[in-house]
């Protein structure tokens, strides 16, 4: 009997022209949003990939989609439920299905079934926008499904409330506009609750913390739980709106429907005390790595978090968002948001700039403007450890810059670095004599001219003293450095890798060395992708002056050293060149003074550089590379995300296509059904 009343609902939905005509609009207004996010995606794109943990199109372009949606559900579903109960109470049909063999709540469920049926096509209209995304783009399809359930579940909770207005009124218009005024309660109940000193209630109350929260990637158990109880409630109360009308007890009924309110506030409460989530992000950007957890709960003492803020700011939910993660880990994290304006004296004498987030342990205290986990997890370790390391680049011989921007410079890599807590220079050893004390990497990156002996001398006495090293090295490098080379056991073969194991993952070039699996090594361990070296040296080494050498990256067997390079498509020759396995990277260690020191010898640096580092797990390696050499081992599997649908490629023509497809054939189709209709209706 329930389908039978769900197939008379939605054809009676069907047959109406005005359903067809809202549908039209509907379409027109969320493929103008969808495209208009498409197209400022595009225009932002460049700066976009300059940020360390650039969002992607999931996060900018279907998320707000979905949030205009879901404004829109607000406005659309109470005009269709309207007609469902108060509608055929009004036509005198009411009495009929009071006189039928059916349950009400049967006549209810029916009732909702139908109006979800016609929603479930909306609803395919939004899964359309992810599959266009698709052909252009790799989707973040976990944030993407999160957030088409949080609009399906979202479509329901609006179904269940809709009817139960539609129980109570008997002037259909009157009961769309009490169901949108009860929706739109329900969307905004926390607006300014932060002010009012109600936010925890009023956000467990708001549709749209727990719409966003789904359609950023996070699934909640007690999202979930929201939008089923509120459906539940809207059914089970329309059921008894209908039960009191029919058998004239409103009396009766009202206490029962009071009991059921009160029934689902304690069973929302019960859902509000479960902690199980799941983070749908291809990237897991909502969840802490494990490192993070560790130096979490490093932190001797009370912990509190400060972000300095106005009250509504937009960039608030991602600090707020950003604590969060931590305080699932630690219960006594506090977490305050204190308005600039209210403390003006303390903004000054701290030297505190809007933004900022100072993170408090006892009488230690670090603050940042960054809200990510990178930054966070920095600003633990150096409430435990002290003042951040600094990175010294060697200048002045052609090496690659973290300053410039130019392809072949490292400015991207070096942001990443800063992003991460590390402080960031470059030294000319010509002037300065010598490394300073300070000093706890020194990184040579690709030298194209000799070092004059003096400098060799100080990088030499850099390592005398204990210090991290470096050293990005290419085929035919300079061979000024060979002194620190022998000090270090390191020596280059001749030629260059080439390596054909890359063709199995589409890279046809052989001169880039694609290494889908490296040998176990701390450095290496937990790389989401591949590393590729573009034109690397290969690396021999033996074991000299207490240094051990391990094996950091290494090419396939197929691999052979290449003599001519620069001639177009080189061959491999079986007469001249052996195919063998070779090793790319070496990691050195030797106990000093009971400390553990460290150098790593790479035979290319273009894998870091503007043009390559965003490539597989490139960043992630060279992040990696300087946390292990540093002795931050913490920091190690504590990565920047950037999201996988980052860049994205769409022609005039397919963007033209899209607009035309979903702004003019499919409203157009919609409001010409509805005109057919209605002509027919006025023929008859």
């Amino acid at each position: 009997m329930i389908g039978v009343i769900a197939r008379h609902e939605i054809r009676g939905l069907l047959r109406a022209p005005q359903t067809w005509w809202m549908l039209a609009t509907l379409q027109c207004l969320v493929a103008w949003q969808f495209l208009a996010q498409l197209e400022l995606f595009e225009q932002v794109l460049p700066k976009l990939r300059q940020l360390p943990e650039p969002p992607g199109v999931a996060q900018l372009v279907l998320n707000p989609t979905w949030q205009i949606s879901g404004f829109l559900m607000l406005f659309f579903v109470p005009v269709l439920t309207m007609q469902t109960l108060s509608g055929e109470r009004r036509q005198g049909l009411m009495t009929l299905w009071y006189s039928a063999p059916i349950s009400l709540s049967a006549l209810v469920i029916g009732k909702y079934l139908g109006v979800m049926s016609l929603l479930c096509v909306v609803w395919g209209l939004h899964a359309l926008l992810t599959l266009l995304l698709c052909f252009g783009t790799a989707v973040d399809l976990g944030t993407a499904c999160s957030g088409l359930l949080a609009l399906l579940l979202l479509m329901s909770a609006a179904t269940g409330l809709g009817l139960w207005c539609s129980a109570l009124s008997r002037q259909p218009v009157m009961a769309a506009v009490g169901g949108f005024a009860m929706l739109l309660a329900f969307w905004l109940v926390d607006w300014n609750a932060e002010a009012q000193g109600a936010s925890g209630v009023m956000s467990a109350l708001s549709a749209l913390a727990h719409f966003q929260r789904m359609a950023r990637g996070q699934l909640h158990a007690f999202d979930v739980a929201y939008f089923i109880l509120l459906t539940a409630m809207g059914l089970s109360l329309a059921v008894q709106a209908l039960a009191a009308e029919r058998q004239g007890t409103r009396l009766r009924q009202q206490g029962v429907s009071l009991c059921l309110l009160a029934a689902f506030l304690v069973l929302g409460s019960l859902a509000a005390q479960v902690r199980a989530s799941l983070d749908l992000t291809a990237t897991g950007r909502h969840t802490l790595a494990p490192a993070s957890v560790q130096a979490l709960q490093a932190v001797e003492g009370p912990l509190a978090a400060t972000v300095y803020l106005p009250k509504g700011h937009q960039t608030l939910p991602a600090a707020r968002d950003l604590v969060a993660r931590y305080q699932r880990h630690r219960a006594d994290l506090i977490f305050t948001v204190t308005d600039p304006a209210s403390v003006p004296e303390l903004m000054r004498a701290e030297q505190l700039a809007e933004g900022t987030l100072v993170l408090r342990a006892g009488e230690r205290s670090e603050r940042f403007t960054r809200y990510n986990e990178q930054t966070f997890t920095q600003a633990l370790l150096k409430l435990t450890r002290g003042e951040p390391e600094w990175i010294a680049f060697t200048t002045g011989h052609g090496e690659r810059s973290p300053e410039r921007l130019a392809n072949f410079d490292l400015e991207h890599w070096g942001r990443v670095l800063r992003g991460r807590g590390y402080r960031v220079q470059e030294i000319d050893l010509s002037s300065l004599g010598t490394v300073p004390d300070n000093t706890a990497l020194l990184v040579v990156a690709s030298p194209l001219l000799d070092f004059a002996p003096e400098e060799v001398e100080a990088v030499t006495a850099h390592l005398a003293r204990g210090g991290a090293l470096l050293w990005l090295t290419e085929p035919g490098s300079p061979t000024s450095l060979t002194p620190l080379a022998q000090t270090l056991g390191v020596a280059w073969r001749e030629g260059t890798v080439f390596d054909p194991a890359g063709a199995a993952l589409g890279v046809k070039d052989p001169s880039l060395v694609v290494l889908p699996r490296h040998p176990p090594h701390a450095l290496t361990q937990g790389l989401k992708g591949a590393v590729i070296l573009p034109v690397a040296a290969a690396l021999e080494s033996r074991d000299v002056d207490g240094w051990k050498a391990d094996t950091l990256l290494q090419s396939s067997a197929e691999a052979w050293l290449e003599s001519t390079p620069s001639v177009p498509s080189p061959a491999f020759d079986a007469g001249a060149e052996k195919r063998a396995t070779f090793t790319l990277a070496l990691a050195l260690t030797r106990e000093r003074e009971g400390k553990r020191q460290r150098v790593l010898v790479v035979g290319d640096g273009d894998f870091l550089s503007n043009t390559y580092v965003g490539n597989g797990a490139n960043q992630e390696l060279g992040t990696h590379m300087v946390d292990w050499l540093v002795a931050n081992e913490a920091l190690v599997g504590v990565e920047t995300r950037p999201a996988p649908d980052v860049n994205l490629e769409f022609s005039r023509m397919a963007k033209a296509v899209m607009g035309l497809g979903l702004l003019v054939l499919l409203p157009g189709s919609f409001a010409a059904t509805g005109l057919w209709l209605a002509w027919r209706r006025k023929r008859a």
